[in-house]
């Protein structure tokens, strides 16, 4: 094991984040966001920003992220592989449009941590981490210029005109014979 190895173990069971930040100093903290402020506000077409104008130069990709999308979280705590070594937290899968679990399928985050002292802890970490990663988000990937004040867990805001992303065509946008078209907004 490296000591990067150890440290994301650490950040596992303690639900951080370890980076390097712009005054290059090692962090070791909480996921949080640093601050309910925005550091930084992102601009794109359709859009304007008296400032610094249009921050967003082209958008890759945007839409629900299905990749980080999972239906279980499963954390072993413990070595020997019984049922007692595992704490998980599930969606309920029912046959419905509004159901993500039915929709997307059924995946299982795993997360094998010896370090978690007990399972009161796995729950917990197996709790947080579910709330997480059962959320469907939005994802957006844009290219912008060096923004170098941003650092990891500030806030920022992005605006845009999604019709000015892809205006050509409404292809794959939406899941038109579901009844429940709510669910992937």
């Amino acid at each position: 094991s490296t000591v990067w190895d150890v440290v994301e173990k650490l950040c596992e069971v303690e639900n951080f984040v370890a980076y390097t930040n712009i005054d290059n100093n090692f962090r070791f903290v909480s996921r949080a966001a640093n601050t309910s402020t925005v550091a930084f506000a992102f601009y794109g077409a359709g859009t304007q920003d008296r400032t610094y104008g249009h921050t967003i130069k082209s958008i890759g990709k945007y839409g629900p992220k299905v990749s980080k999308y999972y239906s279980r979280v499963e954390v072993k705590y413990v070595d020997a592989d019984t049922t007692t070594s595992y704490e998980v937290m599930e969606t309920t899968l029912t046959v419905a449009g509004d159901n993500n679990a039915w929709v997307y399928g059924h995946k299982t985050f795993q997360i094998e941590n010896y370090w978690i002292p007990d399972s009161s802890a796995a729950q917990t970490i197996a709790n947080n981490v579910f709330s997480e990663v059962n959320a469907l988000k939005n994802e957006i990937e844009f290219s912008t210029s060096f923004v170098p004040h941003i650092d990891v867990l500030d806030k920022v805001s992005v605006t845009y005109d999604s019709s000015a992303f892809n205006a050509d065509s409404i292809w794959d946008q939406r899941n038109w014979g579901d009844d429940n078209l709510a669910v992937l907004e």
